[in-house]
């Protein structure tokens, strides 16, 4: 039946058990002999083990491989943590599938910010003498300030948002992502040194 393990992964993949070099005659070391299934839902993962060759009763392990999607552009300024903030964007970028996940990490602790998001890319340094970080978007800026959009860093200096692409901002309101469109994703955040503020690295996402 299916094991379960409580976790939050964002998004993942579960890829074949293969043996360890204990074996019995005619299994070969390293042959992947059995395909696993792994789903995660409301705060856990669920993971089916179909088993193959032999008869193997044990699991002796798996991999869990997580799944970015889109591509870093454009450079992060040091904050008040002395390094770059980093921005991941994770699960899939077809837009009907409507699960994008953006994570903002290497900020200070304790503070609060947001994403933002354009079909246009710019490079304005010190965002116009407001902030100690790059604005790397530019044309219509929507900024992710609905409910629960608003995000704390906590202690670990992370946050994140599942972004819904039928709901993308813009200045004249929301709009639904398209394939064929790139999206590019930014995250504001609240610095406690310098002017106040300081951003991630963008990340485009080409939707499909």
């Amino acid at each position: 039946g299916p094991a379960a393990v409580r976790q939050t992964p964002p998004a993942l993949q579960l890829v074949g058990h293969r043996r360890r070099p204990s074996r019995p005659a005619g299994v070969a070391e390293n042959a992947q002999y059995t395909r696993h299934t792994v789903q995660v839902s409301g705060g856990q993962m669920l993971v089916d083990i179909c088993f193959g060759v032999g008869g193997f009763k044990a699991l002796n392990g798996f991999q869990l491989v997580r799944l970015d999607v889109g591509s870093a552009y454009c450079t992060a300024s040091a904050n008040s943590t002395g390094g770059p903030a980093s921005l991941l964007a994770t699960g899939s970028d077809v837009a009907a599938d409507n699960d994008l996940t953006l994570l903002a990490s290497g900020l200070n602790a304790g503070e609060c910010g947001l994403f933002i998001t354009s079909r246009t890319q710019d490079f304005v340094p010190g965002l116009g003498g407001s902030s100690d970080g790059t604005l790397c978007l530019g044309g219509s800026i929507g900024r992710f300030v609905g409910p629960g959009q608003i995000l704390s860093t906590g202690t670990g200096g992370t946050f994140r948002l599942d972004v819904d692409l039928n709901a993308l901002p813009q200045g004249n309101g929301a709009v639904s992502g398209q394939a064929g469109e790139t999206w590019s994703f930014q995250a504001w955040f609240r610095d406690p040194v310098g002017l106040g503020s300081n951003l991630t690295r963008g990340v485009e996402v080409e939707l499909r």
